[in-house]
């Protein structure tokens, strides 16, 4: 698959550049996500004592005073709800926190900067902001990095998503968009299984999404198991699809049980089927020149923060989604499939396995099927 050029997005960038100054002046204001400089753990020796205790290798003497730019299209009302919205505030209040109040984490919520792929990456590799926070199949035009986690249902378990993307895999993930975009993702925040809502009839089969017309994220591989199972697909903007699915531009829309509650799709949706057809990321990441820039002690600093966050992350999921599923319960029908049921959509997106094998090679896709089932058989 052919990736876009950040060439052509220029225009864009530059207007986002330019939208960044404005907020520092004032016109829109960021997110303060962190503790006020009293309130910061004072840089002193307790600081690297600490960090030595917990097993970080970093200092605080060691890192340099600097200020940063996160962008994100997450909303205010997500920071406070376990799940992947408390990881990124914890991860910018955390860096401020640890490193003494030499770092700034200003954190720009509700896509203020700018909510496309191409706003995003490209602003974070032109400078326009140093750190982004982005959803895997945002990423498609891009990079085929994320790949693993467009087949549909491979992952049977949280459990083994979790040891794919902590493992030798998730490496090979970070290194490939390194290579295609210039940008290092730092942790992957589980956002959960996505499942499919419709304003039209019960979804219990493949067949029943025949003529659907189905919202998915601007990937071709993600597109792709809708269009094996007889949906008309489109690729509406994240920020516009309430409107989409209330104007009925769109009959159906799948995504994660959290942005199913945050965004109230519930309302203007009747039908939610818990297909679980993929598994759902969000990033944190930086710029990698940005991050060749930093001392070696501010990166240990932000990869140890890294990691508490994905544990905060992976923690609140569990709670938040329960809560979800109940929330959704009383407001939408909720259908489960049974196994015969969920074998229709394994089966009707068969072939998008076969094309992802001749997209990304016999040896990649053997790479990723291999560990899958190795961790399968470790975790039995």
């Amino acid at each position: 698959m052919k990736k876009r050029s950040f060439a052509s997005v220029a225009a864009v960038m530059t207007a986002a550049a330019i939208g960044v100054t404005a907020c520092g002046g004032g016109a829109s204001q960021p997110t303060t996500a962190a503790p006020t400089a009293a309130e910061a753990k004072e840089p002193a020796e307790g600081n690297k004592e600490e960090a030595e205790a917990s097993g970080g290798s970093w200092q605080v003497g060691n890192i340099e005073e600097v200020s940063y730019k996160v962008s994100t299209s997450a909303k205010s009302s997500t920071l406070d709800i376990p799940g992947y919205g408390a990881g990124i505030k914890y991860f910018c209040e955390e860096v401020e926190k640890r490193s003494g109040g030499k770092v700034k984490m200003q954190l720009f919520l509700d896509a203020q900067l700018g909510g496309s792929a191409d706003e995003m990456i490209g602003g974070c590799t032109t400078g326009a902001f140093e750190f982004i926070t982005l959803n895997q199949g945002s990423w498609g035009d891009y990079t085929d990095g994320f790949m693993p986690f467009n087949i549909p249902f491979l992952f049977d378990s949280k459990e083994i998503a979790y040891e794919f993307m902590d493992g030798e895999q998730g490496r090979i993930i970070r290194d490939k968009i390194i290579e295609d975009t210039g940008v290092r993702v730092l942790c992957f925040y589980d956002m959960g299984y996505r499942h499919l809502t419709n304003d039209k009839r019960t979804v219990k089969t493949a067949d029943d999404i025949k003529g659907l017309k189905v919202r998915t994220q601007a990937d071709p591989y993600q597109m792709a198991p809708f269009e094996a199972m007889g949906a008309s697909v489109t690729t509406t903007a994240y920020s516009e699809l309430f409107s989409a699915l209330q104007q009925g531009l769109v009959d159906a829309q799948e995504n994660p049980l959290s942005n199913i509650v945050i965004n109230k799709y519930y309302e203007v949706q009747d039908y939610m089927t818990l297909t679980g057809h993929t598994y759902s990321l969000t990033t944190m990441a930086v710029s990698e020149d940005v991050w060749q820039s930093m001392s070696p002690d501010l990166q240990a600093l932000m990869e140890e923060v890294a990691r508490d966050s994905v544990a905060l992350c992976r923690e609140g999921l569990a709670t938040s989604e329960a809560e979800d599923l109940e929330t959704l319960k009383g407001v939408m029908e909720v259908y489960e499939p049974t196994e015969e049921e969920k074998a229709t959509f394994k089966e009707a997106c068969q072939p998008c396995w076969e094309d992802i094998k001749a997209s990304i090679g016999e040896e990649r896709f053997s790479g990723i099927i291999n560990e899958i089932e190795r961790i399968k058989a470790s975790i039995k």
